[in-house]
């Protein structure tokens, strides 16, 4: 009898604080640059030191060749790093959520002297336990990475919206609330305002303010323009607050709009709140729906090899 070795299971918020600790870049002195002027000082020590014939010529040729199968080996670990770095990204995409976090997890510790490859793959890491329900190690990735990103970075606008969307899925509403107030004076571009928009709107809902999501509706489809097919989480959400508010005829419209953009059945895993718009008629929907959080950073087609 041959035993399954049960699946992946994403790791605890704690797990996750001590992995990043763990793995986290550290200044280091650039190894090539080293090897570089060992093997330079070597070269000079044997001309000085041993007569020229065919013994220092063979030294000579021994220490260049040792530094040429270094800066082989160098390279070739770096290419292994940055295909990894590409592997777990596609795997995102692919919504092969479970490979992509157990890849994303077990190439952590080799990326301790490339912070930008690490940054990427904690990203990564985040949109990965997002999909998996896992809020809380979400949140603790993302509280890591907001530590290393200066406060007006543009990319510290994206998680910080992922780290409120993983405050609402907690019920941590009083986190959420500071959050969203912080984030209405920032300097937003189009698609973090949209995304901001959905989170306000996902507040409404799970407040009970149903009449205040609803009175959202005549902005909303502007506001969530900059979201793509993204959008149909907002307009389910709409969708949500009209039903509780008694308007069937409105929130069928606009959940027949979010399913023209997203499968139902996609809209109610993600946001549980609309779990009561799946018996509504539905639109035509692609075969499968983007996440509802920021998409990963693309890696880079270069990483430094030092």
């Amino acid at each position: 009898m041959t035993l399954t070795p049960p699946p992946f299971q994403p790791p605890s918020a704690e797990q996750v604080r001590v992995h990043l600790r763990a793995c986290e870049p550290r200044p280091s002195i650039n190894i090539n640059t080293v090897m570089m002027f060992v093997s330079l000082g070597a070269l000079l020590i044997i001309w000085e030191t041993v007569e020229p014939g065919w013994v220092s010529l063979s030294v000579t040729w021994m220490v260049i060749a040792g530094y040429l199968a270094w800066r082989a080996y160098a390279t070739s670990q770096a290419r292994s790093i940055q295909a990894g770095v590409v592997n777990v990204y596609e795997l995102t995409l692919l919504r092969r959520s479970r490979e992509a976090l157990l890849g994303a997890w077990d190439l952590l510790p080799r990326l301790y002297r490339q912070p930008a490859e690490h940054a990427q793959v904690v990203s990564i890491m985040t949109n990965c336990l997002m999909r998996l329900r896992a809020y809380d190690p979400a949140v603790e990735t993302c509280e890591y990475l907001l530590a290393h990103v200066p406060p007006q970075h543009p990319a510290g606008y994206l998680i910080r919206l992922q780290r409120l969307l993983g405050h609402l899925h907690l019920d941590r509403l009083a986190d959420a609330d500071d959050e969203i107030r912080s984030l209405r004076n920032a300097s937003l571009g189009p698609y973090e305002a949209a995304v901001l928009t959905t989170a306000h709107l996902y507040q409404q809902i799970k407040t009970n303010h149903h009449d205040d999501a609803a009175d959202l509706a005549d902005e909303a489809i502007d506001r969530l323009h900059p979201l793509g097919i993204e959008a149909g989480y907002g307009y389910g959400l709409i969708a949500t607050a009209f039903h509780f508010r008694g308007d069937a005829d409105a929130a069928g419209r606009w959940w027949r709009r979010a399913t023209m953009l997203i499968p139902g059945h996609a809209i109610a895993y993600d946001l549980p709140e609309t779990v009561a718009m799946l018996g509504a008629p539905e639109g035509v929907h692609p075969p499968f729906a983007r996440p509802s959080c920021p998409p990963p950073p693309r890696p880079p087609r270069r990483c430094d090899h030092g």
